[in-house]
């Protein structure tokens, strides 16, 4: 598929990653042939590497606690720069860039997806899962950044405005289950 990741399995474990243990994480990616940084991970961010392509990878986790759900109201209105979770994104992209002195590929989910979109000037390119969007800022038609490609669930709440510049994945139904963060790309297996 043109304009997605190297292949979609490995899409979908990165983006499965970010919810998961280092531990587990760190296993999951191994698997699929990369290397773990366990400095600069922790529970809300992966740091790995692709030694195939030399290219440093940033995987953010989406919203898990209440601090952060309290802050998510930021995003639907385009005020994610006054929250400090995205001023540490925009650190650590900059942390990964000079260590490995390459700019990273950056997925994310959910709130973790608009961190990606946020660093996204930053990174070499940017894969974003249900991405919340914006109220005020009608994103119907607007096309996404150059480096940046959208996917969305078919019924997912949080992305329904960024509908046409997203690639649509089906799914469930339920709303609360086509957000969630047991990512299955239904039609990409």
């Amino acid at each position: 598929m043109e304009d997605t990741y190297k292949n979609v399995g490995d899409l979908k474990t990165i983006l499965n990653a970010s919810y998961e243990s280092n531990p587990v994480a760190k296993e999951q990616l191994e698997n699929k042939g990369y290397v773990f940084d366990e400095e600069l991970s922790n529970k809300k961010q992966k740091v790995f590497y692709d030694p195939e392509t030399k290219t440093p990878k940033i995987v953010f986790k989406g919203t898990t606690d209440a601090n952060e759900w309290l802050r998510n109201p930021l995003l639907a209105v385009g005020l994610e720069r006054f929250d400090p979770e995205f001023k540490k994104a925009q650190k650590l992209t900059k942390q990964v860039t000079e260590k490995y002195d390459n700019k990273p590929d950056v997925f994310g989910h959910s709130r973790g997806a608009s961190k990606s979109s946020y660093v996204s000037n930053l990174a070499n390119k940017v894969y974003t899962y249900n991405k919340p969007s914006n109220l005020f800022e009608s994103r119907i038609f607007k096309t996404s950044r150059p480096n940046e490609t959208n996917f969305r669930s078919t019924f997912d709440p949080i992305s329904a405005l960024d509908i046409f510049k997203s690639k649509n994945l089906g799914g469930s139904i339920l709303p609360l289950k086509a957000h969630s963060t047991k990512i299955k790309f239904p039609r990409l297996k």
